[in-house]
């Protein structure tokens, strides 16, 4: 979350405050960060010239602090240790992998199918339905913290212990659950 403050370039007064409100009340509702950066546009020619400004500018904000929060927030660590792996030895086989890792995205979605379970679960390479991890296998589980739901999961080659692996999920999930309890 985000703890920056903004300031409109210039402050506006309190009426045009209320103008300001009452143009994007107009214009309800709005729906996320797109929506927003369209909203903008439309102030940027449509809204009256003293409030377009400041209209652009906090709409331009509002949309930016929706979609980091909006974002998915994916922690990646060890990647080094996948990457060392002699399955993504060829450029052919890292490359995805690789592109995987930088796109939190389509690494949020391949976890996300693990959020429902309580008791780790195994997915091994076709099992998983982004094709850029088809390579891979992930053991996840989810997680309820602090009232934030979330997951937990080591991806790995298809080969990776898992025995010990679905162990060492377990292992970090009940710590998680317990520390918050």
């Amino acid at each position: 979350m985000s703890t920056d403050t903004w300031r409109p370039r210039s402050a506006p007064s309190a009426a045009d405050l209320t103008r300001s409100e009452g143009w994007v009340r107009a214009r309800l509702p709005v729906l996320g960060a797109e929506g927003l950066q369209a909203l903008r546009a439309a102030a940027l020619t449509q809204a009256p010239r003293e409030i377009a400004t400041f209209l652009a500018d906090a709409l331009e904000r509002a949309s930016r602090l929706l979609a980091a929060r909006e974002a998915p927030d994916v922690r990646v660590d060890g990647a080094d240790h996948i990457a060392s792996q002699p399955e993504f030895q060829a450029p052919g086989r890292l490359r995805p992998l690789v592109s995987l890792l930088t796109n939190q995205e389509t690494l949020a979605r391949a976890l996300d199918a693990f959020s429902g379970e309580v008791t780790p679960r195994v997915a091994i390479g076709s099992e998983i339905q982004s094709p850029e991890i088809r390579a891979c296998s992930i053991v996840g589980m989810g997680v309820v913290v602090g009232g934030m739901r979330g997951v937990i999961g080591v991806m790995g080659p298809v080969r990776m212990p898992y025995r010990r692996v679905v162990s060492l999920v377990s292992y970090v999930g009940d710590r998680l659950l317990g520390a918050w309890e």
